[in-house]
């Protein structure tokens, strides 16, 4: 499978550091990571955990457009 983010790089967000990217933030504290990346970037932003880049929307209908 492969991951070109570089088509993504338009959305808002933060990868994190190379290699380990947001995962260790993540998993120390998910419930506070989200809260943070939405207050900063806002409901649809994208982020890296475990070396994928994911598109996280804030909402039912920002998922469902």
């Amino acid at each position: 499978m492969r991951d070109d983010a570089t088509q993504l790089d338009h959305i808002p967000g933060d990868t994190g550091p190379p290699i380990i990217n947001n995962t260790f933030r993540y998993l120390a504290d998910p419930w506070g990571f989200d809260d943070a990346e939405f207050e900063r970037f806002g409901p649809f932003r994208r982020t890296r955990f475990f070396g994928r880049t994911i598109i996280r929307a804030g909402s039912v209908e920002l998922a469902e457009a």
